[in-house]
């Protein structure tokens, strides 16, 4: 499944890009990727990373952000195979 879409998270106070980390993960493969991200500001962005198990029509991973490796914040993100335009 595709990825690519843009991830938006806005933060509180002042923090330095070196103190975080972002990291998808999915329960069921046991997948783990950590991401790449742009930080502007208190803006902190970035594409989410394609499904690497393509005989999935769904998925749904975990976007965990930590700060100075504590866990910070976690949302759930739905990879659906048929917006991919297949």
């Amino acid at each position: 499944m595709g990825g690519n879409e843009r991830v938006y998270t806005l933060l509180k106070g002042r923090v330095l890009k070196d103190d975080i980390a972002i990291l998808v993960t999915e329960d069921v493969t046991g997948w783990r990727q950590q991401v790449p991200f742009t930080k502007n500001g208190n803006l902190v962005y970035f594409s989410m990373p394609p499904f690497p198990f393509s005989q999935y029509d769904r998925a749904v991973a975990n976007i965990t952000m930590y700060y100075k490796g504590e866990e910070l914040h976690q949302s759930v993100y739905s990879y659906k195979g048929s917006l991919d335009g297949k």
